[in-house]
């Protein structure tokens, strides 16, 4: 059951909000914690948040939270079903290799010792990848 608008004689397919699910609700989360880590002091003593000084990481960062914020509106908005799990596909292998690099340097920090930023965006990452891994096994 679709329901439809009207539209000068036509009628468009609306977007339903069934399709996404809780864990997609997660993914869209770590997105926004890993853009809300990004805003805070991001190694500790320098005051600097995580976007003061573009880096190759933050840049992917940002691309990987934006990416998890999408993916709800792309389960909504398609009408196709492999859309989405392309999508959770690409998304949770490369969500696990930022993990593993901010991991990396929450592990062996920087000088200055670790920021509430990193370790904010380090919990986004692993909420966004383990949602992931789990919306694409609920797929198989």
């Amino acid at each position: 059951m679709e329901s439809t608008i009207e539209t000068n004689g036509g009628s468009a397919p609306q977007a339903s909000r069934n399709k996404v699910g809780a864990l997609d609700l997660f993914v869209a989360l770590g997105g926004v914690a890993i853009l809300v880590g990004l805003a805070f002091e991001w190694s500790g003593g320098s005051g600097a948040s995580g976007y003061e000084g573009i880096s190759v990481l933050r840049v992917f960062l940002v691309l990987v939270a934006l990416a998890g914020l999408a993916l709800p509106i792309v389960l909504a908005s398609t009408r196709k079903s492999d859309v989405p799990v392309i999508w959770e596909a690409t998304l949770a292998p490369v969500a696990s290799i930022f993990l593993v690099i901010v991991a990396v340097k929450v592990i062996l920090p920087p000088e200055g010792g670790v920021g509430v930023g990193m370790l904010v965006a380090a919990a986004g990452l692993l909420v966004l990848s383990v949602s992931c891994w789990n919306a694409l096994s609920r797929e198989s």
